[in-house]
């Protein structure tokens, strides 16, 4: 009825086998703190290009930190180079502006 359950005795528990578990090695990545002006046009060139626009997207690809590409994404928004679509409590989408509604 109630009670812990009780052990095998020690003789007749079968031993653990040791597994080998190679140790991988984590390699840190380094990601640019400071933008240069020649890259913040290639990032403008490139957004340009894209159906849509995340942080995570341009930190991966330019190797920049998130926060960075954050701040460069709310800096051509004001530009008007691309719009905020969507948003939520973690990331923005933006899209870029095409040219028909530049005219318009």
């Amino acid at each position: 009825m109630g009670g812990p359950k009780k052990k095998r005795p020690i003789t007749k528990r079968k031993p653990k086998r040791k597994v080998d578990v190679k140790k991988t090695e984590l390699q840190k990545t380094v990601r640019e703190v400071v933008i240069t002006d020649k890259l913040a046009i290639q990032i403008e060139k490139e957004a340009l290009k894209m159906n849509y626009v995340t942080p995570y997207v341009i930190a991966t690809k330019y190797n920049i930190r998130v926060s960075l590409a954050k701040n460069i994404l709310k800096n051509l928004s004001k530009k008007g180079v691309i719009e905020k679509v969507s948003s939520n409590r973690r990331t923005i989408l933006y899209a870029p502006i095409k040219s028909e509604k530049i005219l318009n």
